[in-house]
């Protein structure tokens, strides 16, 4: 039920992040992130009203979500280089990469203090607050009037027009191809990386909540060092570099046979990894014309959407095929 849960968020997330591109880049984009916000919320509200919820009900939410956060995401990177100078743009990708590594780190502790103290129906009004005050705050921001091209072609042209562009662009091409390897790599550990710690480590469970801390500091870390190494280095050897360290990180772990050497290893692959996607979002927003842009990263996100589901579904069978340090040393190779 869980992985038919993780499914029904991502799957059509991905259809709608290559499809819902050329919305990004016809219609405002304030009124996009704003009317994503508000019904995410309202999705989410409607699971206070049946207690508890049925199996039905919580799909079709998990749907709405990610549905919805394909439009919002490369509707907010679009938008990034229209908010601030391009002299900060890596700085702004940094802060925003900051600020969510440490809510993915409070929010599971919130969420269950707060079921654990007065229900789930609390957790999701909770939920559903958040996703109005992202609105408000959206609502709030002041982002410059683009020229309407409502009028201009159809949205299938505008769709195969960007498709166009992300192909025969290299460097976009080149983006593309590499996040897609990356995601695989990091989908493919993500979902053993319980047996590694519980079986092959032989750690306790409270380990699990030591890894998971020790990635998520790493690209806190990374995610603030980032202005100064793109400052040094050009955003595409950063971005090389950094997936390269992050793979010789998951090799590393993969032989290792105590937890101590793996949080450590963890801490220096979080940081890399936040590097690296500093590096490819800057990179796709300094480079890509505004008229495009929407589209780009709508199929970035498709891209990571697309290739997340193909590497945990290759998950199982590699780890059963090839062992747990097997498959681990397959994700490092990916990377």
């Amino acid at each position: 039920a869980l992985a038919l849960l993780l499914v029904a968020e991502v799957a059509p997330a991905a259809v709608a992040g290559a499809l819902g591109g050329p919305l990004i880049d016809r219609l405002p984009r304030k009124a996009l992130m704003v009317g994503s916000d508000l019904l995410r919320a309202a999705a989410v509200a409607t699971l206070l009203f049946q207690r508890p919820p049925a199996l039905a009900h919580v799909y079709v939410v998990a749907v709405s979500l990610g549905l919805l956060r394909a439009l919002f995401m490369p509707t907010l990177q679009a938008s990034l280089p229209n908010v601030v100078p391009r002299s900060r743009l890596v700085a702004a990708n940094a802060f925003i990469a900051a600020t969510y590594h440490i809510a993915v780190m409070v929010g599971p502790l919130l969420g269950g203090v707060l079921v654990a103290a007065a229900g789930p129906t609390a957790a999701f009004g909770l939920n559903a607050g958040t996703f109005l005050a992202s609105a408000a705050l959206v609502a709030g921001v002041h982002l410059p009037a683009r020229e309407s091209r409502e009028s201009a072609s159809s949205p299938w042209t505008d769709l195969v027009a960007g498709v166009k562009y992300s192909v025969m662009t290299p460097l976009v091409r080149g983006v593309l191809v590499v996040t897609g390897l990356v995601m695989l790599g990091a989908s493919i550990r993500t979902p053993l990386e319980p047996l590694f710690v519980l079986g092959t480590l032989g750690g306790k469970a409270q380990a699990l909540g030591l890894v998971g801390g020790a990635w998520g500091l790493g690209m806190i870390f990374g995610s603030v060092a980032a202005p100064a190494a793109a400052g040094k280095w050009r955003r595409e050897r950063l971005l090389g570099v950094s997936a390269a360290v992050v793979g010789l990180c998951v090799l590393a772990a993969s032989r290792a046979g105590t937890l101590p050497p793996v949080l450590l290893l963890w801490l220096g692959a979080g940081a890399a990894n936040a590097l690296g996607t500093v590096s490819y979002e800057s990179l796709l927003q300094e480079r890509t014309p505004d008229e495009f842009r929407g589209r780009v990263m709508a199929a970035s996100e498709a891209v990571l959407d697309g290739t997340f589901l193909a590497g945990v579904s290759a998950a199982g069978w590699l780890g059963t095929s090839f062992g747990v340090r097997g498959a681990y040393a397959i994700s490092g190779a990916a990377f």
